[in-house]
């Protein structure tokens, strides 16, 4: 039987029970990359991308979630960030969350112009780019200077 799904909006607080999926738990350290290239990250141990050594790993798109709400996601995922934004693009064109974007493995010509694309201002964020929709009144708390990106609250 697979594991039920956690949509606690739909549950009251002291029903928030759930088993997790296994395909969900932490690597003890370091970053596995799933597809092999030169830039890889060694993790202590060699890796072997041979097919032999491979497993299948069961893959969710944020398409296929049924999410209500969504008002920030963070995504890192070693260097396939535009999958996942690929992924996600109706759920993101429709509920336009703030995105905090990991970008030093990923194609960050190809991270922007898809962000872009979904009518996304960006903005850097250290390693990770900040991405704010345009129709969204976060933008008026933003601004950009030669030392980073700035908050103002007010």
């Amino acid at each position: 039987m697979p594991a039920p799904v956690l949509r606690p909006w739909a549950r009251p607080a002291a029903s928030w029970k759930y088993r997790s999926p296994t395909t969900l738990v932490p690597a003890s350290f370091g970053s596995l990359e799933l597809r092999q290239s030169g830039g890889n990250e060694f993790i202590g141990q060699a890796i072997s991308y041979a097919s032999q050594d491979c497993a299948r790993v069961p893959m969710v798109s944020l398409d296929s979630l049924d999410i209500a709400r969504l008002d920030l996601i963070k995504i890192d995922v070693e260097g396939m960030e535009v999958e996942v934004l690929q992924g996600g693009r109706d759920l993101l064109c429709k509920l336009r969350p703030l995105m905090i974007v990991e970008a030093i493995k990923a194609d960050r010509a190809a991270l922007e112009a898809l962000l872009l694309g979904m009518d996304y201002r960006i903005f850097p964020l250290g390693i990770n780019l900040l991405a704010v929709h345009a129709a969204d009144p976060t933008l008026q708390h933003i601004s950009t200077s030669e030392n980073g990106t700035h908050f103002a609250l007010s």
